[in-house]
């Protein structure tokens, strides 16, 4: 008779599934309740979730291959090991709560903009898309429920970008200067054109101008070699926030970065007739901080990245406590731990600088997840000429024979 020690495959995939199955609950949650729930408790509950569904696979797994030796640092029996897990359980989310809400305090919204500057689309794709200048009809329902000295400037944009309404309020009348659609879709050029305007005082626009950009496709001159991100982050210093309009077929990528980078939302949709309701969502809606998403913070941004690494490694560590806790296998716990630890080093890192860079914030978070989900474990098997059981729960000083 004698012992041999493997990997526990099946514990390592449970638990990774179970992440990524975390992911996509939470992910569904945050954007139905984002904007309807107490952001501290909406990240608590979510990283409940997470807990409750790895944790979870890993006592099952654990169990179902008889791995489970009810023992964990000074805790013995099952339950012992459920008061554990019960506990941490109620520590993981508190801390979640709390560490969310510090790191959003004082976060600030832009939803009551002191002007709006639509940016519009004129490139020969529109033709097709949206024939009859519904869009200009949709800026017009926007501002039906803005007071009548609400200011507003309308720029098109193709080849070039041209103001067809100057700064002026809603008094004024909707008496735009149409170009004629045709040519490509420079994005970046139209930005660029208005932050200048705003900058050089062509364009007034308060304290707290929102543009909202509205396109069809894909942008002309934005690219691997032409980001876009250094515009971004100039118009994040200048307190200028961008929500983005997408009409079809897309780059939700570069719409979902632009919008999420400087404190705006990505509204998508399918009709031109749907456009009123998308750009007026665009218009009164807007992000805010909280530990999983992109971050709009101008010039406190060292110290935000700082909290958002250190509360989400925090996080890790007690969720690798949980894991250990609730593989209960001798001589494993201190593997999971160090693991953990590390992966949640990691997993901060990829969410602050993914971010950062401009990766989508959803994709730094799922890598996250599935770091945190990460469970190494060695599951020692017992062989005989009958076969082979594994040694776990089992009074392993009376079985350790070799031969």
């Amino acid at each position: 008779m004698y012992q041999t020690e493997r990997f526990d495959l099946k514990l390592f995939l449970a638990a990774l599934g179970a992440g990524l199955l975390a992911w996509i609950i939470d992910a569904i949650l945050y954007g139905a309740l984002a904007d309807r729930m107490w952001r501290p408790l909406l990240i608590g509950l979510m990283f409940l979730i997470f807990a409750l569904l790895v944790g979870g696979a890993i006592l099952i797994t654990s169990k179902l291959v008889d791995g489970f030796d009810e023992e964990f640092l000074f805790l013995s029996g099952t339950g012992m090991i459920a008061a554990g897990l019960a506990v941490t359980l109620v520590v993981t989310v508190l801390l979640a709560v709390v560490f969310e809400a510090i790191y959003e305090y004082e976060a600030t919204t832009t939803t009551s903009a002191s002007s709006y500057i639509f940016v519009l689309d004129e490139s020969g794709s529109m033709a097709d898309s949206d024939p009859d200048l519904l869009r200009y009809s949709a800026v017009d329902e926007v501002l039906s429920d803005m007071s009548a000295d609400f200011p507003y400037a309308v720029y098109a944009f193709s080849d070039d970008t041209q103001r067809v309404r100057d700064m002026s309020p809603v008094s004024s009348g909707s008496d735009y200067a149409l170009p004629s659609m045709g040519g490509m879709t420079n994005m970046r050029l139209a930005l660029e054109t208005v932050l200048n305007d705003l900058k050089q005082g062509n364009l007034e626009g308060g304290a707290a101008p929102k543009v909202v950009l509205l396109t069809d496709g894909y942008a002309s001159d934005i690219g691997l070699f032409n980001s876009v991100n250094d515009l971004l982050d100039d118009y994040v210093d200048a307190g200028v926030s961008v929500s983005t309009v997408g009409l079809g077929q897309v780059d939700e990528g570069l719409m979902e970065n632009i919008a999420q980078r400087t404190g705006g939302v990505f509204v998508p949709v399918d009709e031109a007739g749907e456009l009123a309701g998308a750009m007026q969502t665009a218009a009164l809606r807007s992000t805010s901080r909280d530990l999983l998403s992109s971050r709009v913070t101008p010039g406190r941004n060292l110290l935000y990245g700082f909290l958002r690494v250190i509360f989400l490694f925090l996080l890790g560590c007690v969720l690798a406590f949980l894991k250990a806790m609730a593989c209960a296998r001798l001589d494993e716990h201190i593997r999971i731990l160090v693991v953990g630890g590390i992966a949640a080093l990691v997993g901060a890192l990829v969410m602050e600088l993914g971010t950062a860079i401009g990766l989508p914030a959803g994709l730094c978070w799922l890598v996250l997840w599935l770091l945190l989900s990460l469970t190494p474990a060695m599951l020692t098997i017992q062989r005989h000429r009958g076969g082979a059981t594994s040694i776990h729960g089992m009074n392993t000083n009376n079985t350790l024979l070799f031969k």
